[in-house]
């Protein structure tokens, strides 16, 4: 019984010793063209290590890596800093009227799990949404792959400017209705 308890805790040991050891290795992305705003042009052919979470270096030309299951092949594809998208509205379906949602829940539901991703798959990395209810927020950030997101809330109005915002008609009816300053 000891025996069988040893081999079990080494073989653990082992499989979390190899785990960490595959979680360590480096991924390189080969023969990619870099676009990022510190360069004046396009950085053609490079290499870029990637270590955790973190670009560690960029060169230019191609590096091997020590194990080709780590290594992406980028030739003909492009590297870019993530965009940032500063004016979302993550609770509208785009094209669907809050009736057509309702009357297709189906629809609304796969859309709404696939958002998250589509961001991200076009380079997406930060939102910035501008009027989300909590629900909305709390829907959102249950995805468990989505942009980093910066919620703000609805804005607030002067009561100036929503006078400004209305149709002449109505500005013009009100105005009538203020007193004339003599000036």
């Amino acid at each position: 019984m000891l025996m069988k308890l040893c081999r079990t805790l080494t073989f653990a040991i082992a499989l979390l010793v190899t785990l960490r050891a595959a979680e360590a290795q480096d991924l390189w992305i080969r023969n990619v063209t870099i676009v990022s705003p510190e360069r004046a042009s396009p950085l053609q052919g490079a290499s870029v290590r990637i270590s955790g979470d973190r670009i560690v270096s960029i060169s230019s030309g191609s590096r091997k890596s020590s194990s080709p299951k780590n290594s992406i092949d980028g030739t003909g594809l492009y590297l870019a800093p993530g965009l940032i998208d500063s004016h979302v509205h993550l609770y509208e379906i785009p094209g669907m009227t809050a009736e057509q949602e309702q009357a297709h829940p189906e629809i609304a539901r796969a859309a709404r799990e696939q958002f998250p991703k589509s961001y991200l798959y076009f380079g997406f990395t930060t939102l910035i949404d501008l009027i989300s209810a909590p629900m909305a927020i709390k829907q959102w950030t249950a995805s468990a792959i989505h942009p980093d997101t910066y919620f703000c809330g609805g804005t607030p109005r002067a009561r100036w400017l929503s006078q400004q915002l209305r149709p002449a008609a109505v500005a013009l009816s009100v105005h009538a209705l203020l007193p004339h300053r003599a000036g």
